[in-house]
């Protein structure tokens, strides 16, 4: 392949793929994954809630802050690895633990770290000024 050949955006696009690496995990484990996305008009969201909602997480659960321009965010929350990473319409997080739980798909294996992401998301969005009853916490 020569320059010619070469997408504009390609060196950019594959030095974000390094900068993000697929996590190493060994089995057996548990992997929680969750992605949220605004109701409306997500591409142009206010991506410092996205990152004060994480750094919410942190402090939770004692691990460091993120930074404020992060796009993808790792660290250790309790026996969870999290990984968080912004996109253009919405953020995901991941959460891996060592073990199986005690039933396959059991929402609960994420020791709580999936309905605490539900419900501080549910709380930020009704805090926007949404019709509370649209996005009941749950």
């Amino acid at each position: 392949m020569n320059d010619e050949d070469e997408h504009p955006q390609r060196y950019a696009l594959v030095n974000e793929l390094h900068a993000r690496p697929s996590p190493r995990l060994s089995a057996p484990c548990t992997a929680v994954y969750l992605a949220i996305k605004e109701p409306r008009d997500a591409a142009n969201r206010d991506r410092g809630r996205d990152v004060a909602h994480l750094a919410e997480l942190c402090a939770r659960h004692g691990a460091p802050r993120p930074d404020t321009s992060a796009g993808h965010y790792t660290a250790q929350l309790g026996r969870h690895q999290l990984r968080w990473e912004s996109h253009t319409e919405f953020v995901t997080y991941a959460a891996f633990a060592p073990g199986l739980p005690p039933n396959p798909f059991d929402p609960s294996a994420g020791g709580g770290l999936s309905a605490g992401l539900a419900a501080s998301r549910a709380r930020q969005t009704r805090c926007r000024g949404d019709d509370p009853d649209r996005y009941p916490a749950r």
